[in-house]
């Protein structure tokens, strides 16, 4: 069993990088479609966790350093991990990052056993009200990028409803979107801008004792919670978040990566507890082995918690070597590739996933220019959801 376990965690962290590293490979596209059969219960159980553990801190690589606007006065939007790069600093936004992982993990770990208890009386109890939460959220994000966040909203939530409800012909809607969005879009942007990453140098943040666990105690909450509200992500909630006091960068930092933390490790509780998956991760499972056990519960965010050093690890050294390898023209040439290559790759899929990656992008790349937070393209999945389960389309 031991061997059987170590295969499915090297197995995990390899997926893990794999998925994190690729831009545009989201973890419920890569799980949706991973699907071997050589895997045993334990294999399956270990490989999830394994691989979600190392995908949450990579997957912030890529908006590192992918759609960097050219300078700060840029009028395009500069989400935290961006205006950090920008600064030379994406090695201390790259700490914050694993500082909040790792912390949150810790707390989400440790309220285990009080979480297993509450999830199904509170799923039960706030599941009539999810789709209006998730419309609230959208208000208050779109309230606070203005009209322009009016017509990015509007835009995005045509074409995921569109997509995910019309007679197109899309193989992979969600990858095919969120290609657009968030890898795309920002790519070509940096192409016509020419942009050009300044030399990173190494950095420790600077945080009081008192922050970690006040942010990791709020973000290992909301990433609970926010795992009951489909199609919405950590950065979606920034617009409930700043009300709560996380009103500077590096609370953001902290809370927004330890949110998809928390959400990882609630995620299997929520199998186990409502035998109901919330997750790329945990639909994998339980279409692999069915549902968990309370022990298998233990075992499996062990192995998470464990391999989330690693994660973090591979995140800071990754922003190192990235940070001197990517600046000056460098990064044109690799954001060019990514690119070409996601482009193929959507041809590749049919003209339907191409046609609705192109306006995905469309919709991202003005996001980007007219300073709108990117986050707010999510509507694309979270609006057509919330109609669908108010039984409205």
């Amino acid at each position: 069993m031991g061997r059987t376990c170590s295969g499915g965690a090297f197995l995990g962290i390899f997926s893990g990088m794999l998925s994190g590293y690729i831009p545009g490979l989201h973890p419920n596209t890569f799980f949706s479609e991973f699907d071997p059969t050589y895997l045993d219960r334990e294999d399956v159980l270990t490989f999830a966790s394994a691989c979600s553990a190392v995908n949450v801190p990579l997957s912030k690589v890529e908006s590192m350093f992918l759609g960097v606007p050219d300078d700060q006065a840029s009028v395009a939007v500069l989400i935290p991990l961006q205006r950090y790069t920008i600064e030379g600093r994406a090695e201390e936004a790259a700490r914050l990052v694993a500082l909040g992982t790792l912390s949150t993990g810790f707390f989400a770990a440790v309220a285990l056993p009080y979480i297993v208890k509450i999830v199904g009386p509170m799923y039960v109890a706030s599941k009539p009200i999810i789709p209006w939460l998730v419309l609230t959220i959208l208000a208050l994000q779109t309230y606070d990028n203005g009209l322009r966040g009016l017509a990015v909203f509007s835009a995005s939530s045509a074409v995921g409803y569109v997509v995910l409800s019309g007679p197109l012909d899309v193989a992979s809607p969600l990858e095919a979107m969120l290609s657009g969005f968030y890898a795309i879009g920002p790519g070509l942007s940096c192409l016509m801008n020419r942009t050009s990453i300044p030399k990173q140098r190494p950095g420790k943040p600077a945080i009081s004792g008192k922050e970690l666990p006040k942010c990791g105690i709020l973000a290992a909450l909301a990433g609970c919670a926010l795992g009951f509200l489909p199609g919405l992500g950590p950065a979606n909630v920034v617009s409930v978040l700043t009300r709560l006091g996380v009103d500077t960068t590096e609370r953001y930092l902290l809370v927004t990566s330890g949110i998809d933390a928390a959400d990882a490790v609630s995620s299997i509780v929520a199998l186990h507890a409502l035998g109901n998956p919330r997750s790329g991760a945990s639909v994998f499972i339980q279409r692999s082995v069915g549902d968990i056990t309370y022990p298998e519960v233990l075992a499996s965010v062990g192995v998470y918690l464990l391999v989330s050093v690693l994660g973090a690890w591979l995140l800071i050294f990754s922003t190192r070597v990235l940070g001197g390898v990517l600046s000056g023209a460098r990064a044109r040439v690799l954001t060019g590739t990514v690119v070409l290559g996601l482009l193929a790759l959507m041809t590749f899929h049919g003209l339907g996933s191409l046609g609705t990656a192109i306006a995905c992008a469309g919709i991202g790349i003005y996001a980007l220019r007219s300073g709108v937070d990117p986050s707010l393209c999510t509507s694309a999945l979270a609006l057509p959801t919330a109609l669908k389960l108010l039984g409205v389309g």
